[in-house]
């Protein structure tokens, strides 16, 4: 009797040894490799003119790169709510682009928490300035200019813009 145990529990041991792992949960690879943090230029970001027209002499951010070419850039600077909204609007966009917004639209700030629960929480704990803002205090736009994606969060009742680029690949 114990030989007939002993044999259907190396057999069910077996089984479960050679099991591949194709039942993982796999998350994009973003989600796993370690990104390098570093610093970046808003003047890297946005073209010469797009600065002057905001009146902003240089800007530095935090910059988010990963193994597999993703990256996201971001800014706190201060702008005018109207020039800002006009200068991203008004950006240039690859013309091979399959969509792209020739306006910045207003987003819900409950969109931003979805955004966010999507970015992987090594990138949030360096950008918190940016995820964490208190969304009573901004408003949130968005414009897709093929390879960019902004995010603006805008103030309110100040000059202050939160500022995260996107790059779409």
């Amino acid at each position: 009797m114990r030989t007939g145990a002993l044999f259907f529990s190396l057999f069910l041991l077996a089984i479960v040894a050679c099991k591949k792992p194709g039942h993982l949960d796999l998350q994009p690879l973003s989600n796993y490799d370690l990104p390098l943090i570093v610093n970046v230029s808003l003047r890297d970001t946005l073209p010469k003119k797009a600065l002057e027209m905001l009146k902003i002499d240089d800007v530095t951010g935090i910059k988010v790169k990963y193994l597999n070419g993703h990256s996201n850039s971001y800014f706190a600077y201060e702008a005018d709510r109207k020039s800002i909204i006009s200068v991203i609007s008004n950006l240039p966009f690859s013309k091979y682009a399959v969509r792209a917004d020739t306006r910045c639209r207003k987003v819900q700030s409950s969109d931003l928490d979805l955004y966010k629960s999507q970015v992987p929480t090594i990138e949030v704990e360096h950008t918190a300035f940016f995820w964490d803002a208190n969304h009573k205090q901004f408003d949130v736009y968005e414009c897709i200019k093929p390879p960019l994606k902004h995010t603006l969060l805008i103030g309110r009742d100040s000059k202050q813009i939160l500022h995260r680029v996107e790059f779409l690949g």
